[in-house]
């Protein structure tokens, strides 16, 4: 009973999340030239041109460096006749005409094993933050003040997941990458300024009610050559793009309210580990 009671709790507060997010408004800003993934690899394909070869080596970095920091930026993307993508921007009327529309900034910082996202999301401008430190998670409110523990599973996090603040880093330290493999590798293109190692697949995105697949969606991923570092990512109308930040030189420290959180988690486990011995 009481697991039935947490899972309806978890449920509703994700609902609840996103409802906050959806009439917080558009974030507004001046992100880059939103440029289609797609385009690198449908210029690449001539009915003459042979086949790129993988270069071999890693698809992409896995993991960021023990310390490492740097931003996630979500925009949408012109489609083929020009028109700003509709899948996140339906309805906003006050979305400037000609520009990207910018739907939200994560800033993630890395010290050992801890990672801490920042995410900015709507006109508001408020800051909600995940801090995760291996399948445990805790997001704060923007009052700071206000936390709880989200839980996650193999099947969300990364762009498109059911809660946007859960940051699973499960396989990675950048969810949405877990596809990439030598086996989706399309081309090598120039992005951003960085010769990169360019990937594709179709992937679901629907489906029905016997859960059969109905709808499909383009994923294309842009890795630099050298470094493998993630460069963008686009899914659909929606470009994520990265941008690599100087180190921090200190090590994260959880703030009071989600070191208390966890203690309470803590005890929570110890009693339920617990158990009466009979006597022989």
């Amino acid at each position: 009973m009481k697991s039935l009671l947490c899972c309806g709790l978890l449920t509703s507060m994700s609902l609840l999340i996103s409802a906050l997010l959806l009439t917080s408004g558009p974030l507004y800003g001046q992100p880059s030239k939103a440029n289609s993934l797609e385009s690198l690899v449908t210029s690449s394909a001539s009915p003459t041109a042979e086949k790129p070869v993988y270069p071999g080596g890693p698809p992409y970095m896995k993991r960021a460096g023990s310390f490492a920091q740097w931003t996630m930026s979500t925009q949408t993307v012109p489609d083929k006749e020009g028109k700003e993508g509709t899948a996140q921007a339906e309805g906003n009327t006050g979305k400037a005409g000609g520009q990207p529309l910018l739907l939200k900034v994560l800033t993630v910082t890395k010290t050992g094993d801890m990672i801490r996202v920042e995410q900015v999301n709507g006109s508001s401008h408020q800051n909600w933050t995940t801090w995760a430190q291996g399948q445990l998670q805790i997001l704060v409110w923007p009052d700071g003040i206000q936390c709880a523990e989200i839980a996650i599973s193999p099947s969300v996090g990364g762009m498109g997941a059911s809660n946007p603040f859960i940051f699973n880093t499960s396989v990675t330290d950048f969810p949405g990458f877990e596809w990439v493999a030598p086996g989706n590798f399309r081309t090598i293109a120039t992005y951003a300024d960085k010769p990169c190692l360019v990937y594709q697949e179709s992937q679901v995105c629907s489906w029905d009610e016997l859960g059969k697949p109905i709808g499909y969606i383009t994923a294309t991923a842009c890795v630099e050559v050298d470094s493998r570092r993630p460069v963008a990512i686009q899914r659909g109308d929606e470009l994520m793009s990265f941008e690599w930040k100087e180190p921090p030189t200190s090590a994260l420290v959880l703030p009071p309210n989600v070191q208390s959180l966890l203690k309470e988690r803590a005890e929570s486990l110890r009693r339920l580990t617990i158990q009466a011995v009979k006597p022989f």
